[in-house]
């Protein structure tokens, strides 16, 4: 398997740089300051439940970004990838958090302590596009030219076309049924 690293993706060697983010946060009604890391790489991309759960990423453990929470206070890692996690969100129950890992999306179950891929499906409406191409060569089954030589009336595969003398610009013409 290969594992290709983007330039703007920060993993190992950049896990410990001169920018180390900490998870803090601060209480504007009470004014109260809480920094929660302190680890001399990147603590970030925090995101909280609704019952005030912190879910964030680290690289401490092994070099590579992974899940971690807070248990009695204390920094605890959830997952252990041997490729870095991006972008966590925590549903609001706190029942689960989604991140990006390798460019597909995993869920972490926080009951189960179970992490797996989530199945996308994407559908697409395969409409016809409003310009086609119709060989009409051997298939005109009647046509008629304009009085002035200018515009070219004809039938091919039972629709009515119109044209310009030189087949620049070509339309059909609806017709009842």
């Amino acid at each position: 398997m290969i594992h290709l690293k983007a330039p703007f993706l920060q993993t190992g060697s950049d896990i410990k740089a001169p920018f180390n983010p900490d998870i803090q946060s601060y209480n504007p009604a009470t004014k109260k300051y809480k920094q929660y890391t302190d680890w001399k790489g990147k603590d970030m991309w925090a995101t909280v439940d609704k019952n005030g759960n912190i879910y964030f990423v680290s690289g401490e453990a092994n070099g590579q970004y992974n899940l971690y929470t807070f248990v009695n206070g204390k920094k605890t890692q959830l997952t252990n990838f041997e490729t870095s996690i991006f972008n966590p969100f925590v549903d609001a129950a706190g029942d689960k958090v989604v991140f990006e890992k390798d460019f597909q999306l995993y869920s972490y179950n926080i009951h189960t302590k179970q992490t797996e891929k989530i199945p996308l499906q994407v559908y697409k409406n395969n409409t016809l596009s409003a310009f086609q191409n119709m060989e009409v060569s051997g298939n005109i089954s009647n046509f008629d030219l304009s009085g002035d030589g200018k515009k070219l009336a004809f039938v091919t595969r039972g629709k009515l076309f119109v044209s310009d003398n030189k087949g620049k610009f070509i339309r059909e013409i609806k017709t009842l049924p």
